[in-house]
């Protein structure tokens, strides 16, 4: 959902213009305006830039753009897509009273954009990264309701029910106003569209944006979905919004311009005929849902470079005509003015530590930005930090795809945000069950119970697996390093070898006064035929941490919830105790009574030995 603040044009911005907020202007529903004595952004191109903008759109582009008009016409001509039209907005839901809410919750009054930008904090990271994994989580869930004859509506109520049966307030819901849970824009609604009763169609498209509040911190993401048959050329539009917000993100890092990821998101959509709309903007995002910095899509002269610690959303609407806007009298719902199909993609984007000797900066994208690995069926939490974003592609599966955070608005008198969304920490185990217990939409996941699962990992010396997780032979590890590793893994009693890990971490941190390390780490746990748990997060040699856990195959498939990694001896001995939602009961195999971890356990001697009746099937070794 956007947020709705005034921002006013002073100096800086597009070339001699800056954003700087100001009183709270009406959401929407006015157009950007630049001033005209210094054209800048989009107009404001030197004669120089001017003859090189009309070279990109000669050629070969130029004749995509002409096709992308001709299937505008023939779609129109052949399907005769209805007008969106407004049906019945039902209730505001109600939310229980011991969720926490967010300010702005308790009056209608819009916020303004706040001029502070967001910097989390570890421990802040860590919780807007519980909350961006449930926002992800609940995204995933709606997107299987797209289906012709489902209405917004029905959407609107099933992802109400999934965020507050996590603990979480949905940060739409209140927000100047927004009387519903998400944000469902459908066909040419460019963002901002109340779920109502109108019913979903074959052929349509619909942008679906979810942003929790959960522990003092927002986790937004969205992503538009297909419903039934979609024509080639709505479903290309998708496609390449999805890759202009790839493109975006691929430029961030430490030192980096803003106004790079509006030239970058502009290319793209220039060699399809696309129009970038200017009117919705990226923003900076945590303990408060929109602040600056505002992040413009299109091409412009925007002042400002990204900071390590620096956490914002990139979220690009495209359209296949005008990018100029209508509003209708709600004050929220944004069509295109032509009435052409429009798509968006958000995500939340962390900027983290950055060496030299690396192409790009460590980014971590939290799991609004969704991504979804061949081997996964549910979305999860992927650390990019570890690869690099020059990376990001090598990396990537065919058909993994990002989804992100929703997209602010630069309304017409100042500047608008696009949603209010927000993020509460991580529930504990015993939070998430007391939640589960609470009645459960029809729509949501039946198996909302807390399986824990317990495992130690031992590195007995004998793999080649690198003793403190070096990639080489250094003395001393430098920020940035890259460190495979693989070890063995036994059940909690110590009585069955399970298999192995195997992953990757990167070193991000020196704590010398706690005589260690922090790395980023994206591993998986193998358990021969019962398939495997995939885990992501902060790894520290010094201390107790949780990871999340990100998805999983076999018995683990759909799985989510997070792990308490304790770090015995480093690195030979650890001890995980996995919270596992979202998956049927365990094999009694997994789950005997664990030995409490000290430094002098060890596997018996059977399991040791790999004995055929202490191991599960076909583990790996």
């Amino acid at each position: 959902m956007a947020a709705v603040a005034g921002l006013q044009l002073s100096a800086q911005v597009h070339g001699h213009a800056s954003l700087s907020s100001a009183n709270s202007a009406l959401f929407m529903a006015s157009p950007l305006t630049f001033p005209l004595p210094n054209p800048s952004g989009r107009a404001s191109f030197s004669r120089k830039q001017l003859v090189v903008f009309t070279r990109k759109l000669s050629g070969l582009e130029e004749a995509m753009r002409i096709k992308r008009m001709r299937e505008s016409k023939v779609m129109t001509k052949g399907k005769r897509r209805v007008p969106l039209k407004r049906g019945r907005v039902s209730p505001t839901l109600p939310v229980p009273d011991d969720i926490p809410r967010p300010p702005y919750a308790a009056t209608s009054i819009l916020p303004e954009i706040a001029s502070e930008y967001q910097f989390p904090g570890s421990e802040g990271i860590a919780a807007m990264r519980a909350a961006c994994e449930l926002a992800a989580r609940v995204l995933d869930n709606a997107g299987k309701l797209v289906r012709p004859s489902v209405t917004t509506n029905e959407i609107d109520k099933a992802v109400h029910q999934m965020i507050i049966d996590a603990g979480a307030y949905p940060s739409p819901l209140g927000y100047g106003g927004f009387p519903k849970s998400v944000c469902t824009s459908v066909n040419e609604c460019m963002c901002h569209g109340i779920p109502d009763s109108r019913q979903l169609q074959d052929g349509d498209i619909i942008n679906i944006d979810v942003t929790v509040y959960l522990n003092g911190y927002h986790g937004d993401t969205s992503k538009t979905f297909l419903c039934g048959e979609v024509s080639d050329s709505m479903q290309r539009l998708v496609k390449v919004t999805e890759e202009c917000l790839e493109r975006g993100i691929a430029v961030c890092k430490d030192g980096a311009s803003f106004k790079k990821i509006g030239k970058r998101i502009s290319e793209h959509a220039e060699k399809f005929g696309y129009g970038v709309v200017e009117r919705f903007v990226g923003h900076g995002v945590g303990t408060v849902f929109h602040s600056e910095p505002l992040i413009l899509h299109h091409r412009n002269d925007q002042s400002g470079t990204m900071v390590e610690g620096q956490t914002f959303t990139i979220e690009p609407i495209l359209t296949m005509g005008s990018i100029e806007c209508v509003t209708w009298p709600d004050n929220w719902t944004t069509l295109t003015a032509d009435g052409s199909p429009a798509a968006q993609f958000e995500h939340t984007i962390l900027i983290t530590r950055t060496d030299q000797n690396l192409r790009n900066s460590l980014i971590l994208l939290f799991c609004s930005l969704q991504w979804r690995l061949q081997a996964l069926s549910k979305p999860f939490l992927l650390c990019v930090s570890p690869i690099q974003s020059s990376l990001l592609h090598l990396l990537k599966p065919k058909d993994c795809w990002v989804s992100i955070s929703h997209t602010p608005s630069l309304p017409s008198s100042p500047h608008q945000s696009t949603k209010p969304l927000q993020t509460r920490r991580a529930s504990t185990p015993q939070l998430s069950s007391a939640r589960s217990r609470r009645q459960q939409s029809p729509l949501q996941d039946p198996v909302t119970k807390v399986q824990e699962l317990n495992v130690y990992e031992i590195n007995e010396r004998d793999r080649g697996s690198p003793a403190y997780l070096r990639l080489s032979k250094k003395e001393v590890n430098s920020l940035g390093d890259l460190v495979p590793f693989s070890n063995k893994i036994y059940s909690g009693d110590l009585e069955k070898r399970l298999g192995i890990t195997s992953g990757l971490c990167v070193l991000i941190q020196n704590v010398p006064e706690k005589k260690g390390d922090q790395y980023e780490a994206i591993y998986s746990f193998y358990f021969g035929d019962y398939g495997h748990i995939s885990v992501q997060g902060a790894y520290l040699t010094y201390e107790d941490t949780y990871l999340a856990v990100t998805g999983g195959s076999g018995i683990f498939e759909g799985v989510y919830g997070q792990v308490k990694l304790k770090q015995i001896v480093f690195p030979f001995k650890l001890f995980y105790t996995f919270y596992l939602k979202g998956i049927a009961d365990l094999p009694a195999e997994l789950t005997g009574k664990p030995v409490a971890p000290s430094p002098s356990v060890e596997p018996s001697p059977a399991a040791k030995a790999t004995e055929s009746q202490a191991t599960v099937k076909n583990f790996t070794n």
